[in-house]
């Protein structure tokens, strides 16, 4: 009895977790090939360089438990939203905001802007 108690408290304070992202299209006539989402850059300012909104995006991540690492679920959001980023082309994203809220799910969640470079290299 005393080694499932010891297991369940585990569990308990490492949590389980769960990853979703969303994307909302904000110009539906630009159209641009998938990337590998490697290719996503990931800014905190806007750009210097010339660039044109494509879509908004958001990862998140909800864990069951106590949240060990907050970064840990800070970077499995950005994950996420990169990825849906990448579907639609993007060369960048620049990171709007990131919330973390919950008593047990707590959830973590970054939103952000899906550019494309108008000025290519």
């Amino acid at each position: 009895m005393k080694r499932w108690a010891g297991f369940l408290l585990f569990l308990f304070f490492w949590g389980c977790s769960s990853n979703t992202a969303s994307i909302v299209i904000v110009d539906e006539t630009a159209k641009f090939p998938p990337k590998d989402p490697s290719q996503v850059q990931i800014v905190y300012e806007k750009p210097d360089r010339s660039y044109k909104e494509i879509a908004i995006v958001s990862g998140s991540n909800k864990v069951v438990g106590v949240p060990v690492l907050t970064t840990d679920a800070t970077q499995e959001a950005m994950k996420k939203m990169r990825a849906k980023a990448a579907e639609v082309g993007a060369d960048a994203v620049i990171i709007r905001e990131t919330t973390r809220s919950g008593s047990g799910p707590f959830i973590t969640t970054v939103t952000g802007s899906a550019i494309v470079f108008t000025d290519k290299d």
